[in-house]
């Protein structure tokens, strides 16, 4: 739908309340037991306001390549994000335990080798 302008905007416009209300739903459930009043609080503030900022930078982004005719190089990279983000995601904590095992050896092979050539 995001190829198409016209349908992309209105979309964009209907998802703008939705994106804060799930903000808002998805921070409080993930608030433990806590007072009420500042459970709420911190996910209206938090969830609903980091949604609504970055839902409105898209929409913005959007509205930009629609007056440029971009839209449809402007969405093939959001499907593109939004696919490699969360593999990403997966494979980052994998990569940086190899990293971490994997540095200190080659540290160690280079200073050995480095004390084989100095003697």
């Amino acid at each position: 739908m995001n190829y198409i302008p016209a349908i992309g905007s209105f979309m964009k416009v209907l998802a703008t309340p939705l994106a804060a209300i799930a903000g808002i739903l998805l921070t409080a459930s993930f608030i433990g037991d806590m007072n009420p009043l500042l459970e709420w609080s911190i996910a209206i503030i938090g969830g609903g306001g980091v949604a609504t900022a970055s839902h409105t930078a898209v929409t913005a982004v959007k509205g930009v390549s629609e007056a440029a005719f971009l839209s449809p190089a402007v969405a093939a990279a959001e499907d593109a994000t939004a696919t490699l983000v969360p593999i990403s995601i997966f494979l980052i904590p994998f990569l940086a335990i190899i990293f971490v095992v994997l540095i200190p050896l080659l540290i160690f092979r280079f200073y050995r080798k480095r004390e084989r050539r100095s003697v």
